[in-house]
């Protein structure tokens, strides 16, 4: 089947399953006419279509005739489209299908993505599609998969020229195995950084999903089709629509397949209304919920019970699944995933700052546990090359009295130090302050009661109506909400301190009587659980 054939297929296809099923075979004979060939193609894709329809997108055909795919991808294996010459098929989905290609100019190779025929129509889609393409090209930053060029061929399809990357997707590498906890923050940090850089320059990606996200050998990692998935705009709201559409993203491994984003999809997307940055900071919360648990943390056997789960439903806490997983990513996570995007990180520079100080507190952590483990291994040789050398300078003493000698002298020296120590009583010089950080520039009144946890600090706050307390990250930012919903007013409770393992808050409860009850509450906030009555403090 040749490049133009196949072409004519996928039109026809596409107009058919618009079309109610008492329709198609009087439009079947008029598209088709007397093309045999053509109408037994069309059948034959319309006929997967239904049957597979539960996980199969609209638009993406390849998955349904994947050798289809595979002729065209011949049929095109050598051919240019401008100056690039097309030299291998990587994989097709309901965007187009990607090739590797070789800039006869440059002399590098490229990715090359062929648009599908169905956009061709829309010069306005276009046209904003060209735009977005051009700013997401001037973005310069190692994160992020450079557009080098947007084109048009001779029959009308366009193209998109990008960076050619070598390596795997993260879900291909969530495949393989699940990511370390210091791996996963990497791979946020990452990510972030590339949003961040999008953001200032006004482009929100919109698509944020396993599928999007590139790990090269080195470590660096590439996030991939800014501005594109504004071209899927029709298709979700089709998805939202339809209960049997697709419910999450799924990868057709055989021909590199992505079908359905729902799973991604923060809750102003999924009621089709106006999206802005918090929407890729909501899909890079569901993303670093799944590098975390290996489970994306709103699930739903058909389209309509996952878009409930997204807007109603909250996801399970991590220590459920991960039950040495860190409080404050907990923390991240969850603020990252309100879904009243007023509530979420209201910019992703904020979400970036949290993350990078988790990252260097659970590295600092760790180098920390490595200093303090002796060597028993050295302390042992040393300790057997001691016994050598007194045994080969002293033969004749006996242990006994090497033994007694020396508890004599330590002896001496503790009753030397207790009796110094008595006459002249040991002060620890005064601290000094050597540097101090506004952490809230918010205007309200803070109690003096804190406590902190190296990473977070604690402490009452006036919140209006709202009982409870709030918390800011030690690097500074916005001052966040912790409710506590076992105290009646603001004012009520009193914050002593934060569990050793900084999960928990230890709360006193000023009663109307004037007695103080113990609660203890997590450090996310919730209902609390009482410990007891406290008598006098």
């Amino acid at each position: 089947m040749t490049p133009e054939q196949w072409q004519r297929v996928k039109e026809v296809f596409e107009a058919a399953v618009e079309r109610d099923s008492s329709q198609r075979a009087a439009f079947l004979d008029e598209a088709c006419d007397s093309d045999v060939a053509l109408r037994r193609e069309a059948e034959s894709l319309i006929e997967s279509y239904e049957k597979e329809k539960s996980f199969m997108s609209l638009p993406v055909i390849a998955a349904a005739a994947p050798s289809l795919f595979d002729k065209q991808a011949e049929s095109l294996v050598g051919q240019m489209v401008g100056h690039y010459k097309i030299l291998a098929p990587i994989g097709a989905g309901g965007m187009g299908e990607v090739y590797l290609a070789q800039d006869s100019r440059l002399g590098r190779q490229v990715a090359l993505k062929l648009l599908p025929t169905y956009l061709s129509g829309d010069s306005d889609r276009l046209r904003r599609f060209e735009q977005e393409a051009r700013v997401a090209s001037s973005l310069n930053h190692p994160n992020v998969c450079m557009i080098h060029e947007v084109g048009e061929m001779e029959d009308g399809r366009h193209y998109i020229v990008m960076e050619h990357i070598e390596g795997v997707t993260l879900r291909e590498r969530l495949a393989i195995k699940p990511l370390k906890l210091r791996e996963v923050l990497d791979a946020a940090v990452q990510v972030a950084s590339a949003l961040e850089a999008a953001h200032a320059a006004g482009v929100v990606h919109r698509d944020i999903k396993p599928e999007n996200i590139m790990l090269r050998r080195d470590g660096y990692l590439k996030v991939l089709d800014f501005g594109l998935a504004k071209l899927t705009e029709k298709l979700t709201e089709r998805q939202r629509i339809e209960p049997e559409a697709p419910t999450r993203g799924m990868v057709k491994t055989d021909v590199g397949v992505v079908m359905g984003t729902v799973a991604y999809m923060s809750p102003e997307q999924t009621r089709g209304l106006d999206i802005d940055a918090r929407t890729d900071i909501w899909s890079l919360g569901v993303v670093l919920y799944e590098m975390v648990t290996g489970r994306v943390p709103f699930e739903g056997t058909t389209n309509s019970d996952l878009i409930v789960s997204i807007l109603e439903r909250e996801p399970k806490p991590l220590t459920w699944l991960l039950p040495k997983a860190p409080a404050e990513l907990q923390r991240i996570i969850s603020k990252a995933l309100r879904k009243d995007r007023e509530e979420r990180y209201q910019g992703i520079k904020d979400l970036l700052l949290d993350l990078k100080s988790l990252k260097q507190e659970l590295d600092f952590e760790a180098k920390l546990e490595q200093s303090v483990q002796p060597d028993v291994g050295q302390q042992t040789k040393e300790v057997q090359a001691a016994r050598t050398t007194l045994s080969a300078e002293f033969p004749n003493r006996k242990p006994l009295r090497w033994t007694a000698g020396i508890l004599g002298g330590l002896l001496l020296i503790v009753v030397l130090a207790y009796i110094i120590g008595r006459i002249i009583p040991w002060q620890p010089p005064p601290p000094r302050i050597v540097n101090t950080v506004q952490l809230t520039d918010d205007g309200r009144d803070k109690t003096k009661e804190i406590a902190a946890d190296g990473s977070r600090v604690y402490f009452g706050e006036d919140l209006g109506q709202t009982p409870g307390f709030a918390q800011v990250s030690t690097a500074g930012g916005e001052a966040t909400l912790i409710p506590a919903y076992f105290l009646e007013r603001p004012g009520q409770g009193l914050l002593f301190d934060i569990s050793r393992d900084r999960n928990e808050l230890l709360i006193g409860k000023a009663d109307a009587g004037g007695l103080l009850s113990l609660w203890v509450m997590s450090v996310l906030g919730g209902p609390g659980r009482r410990l007891g009555d406290l008598r006098g403090f």
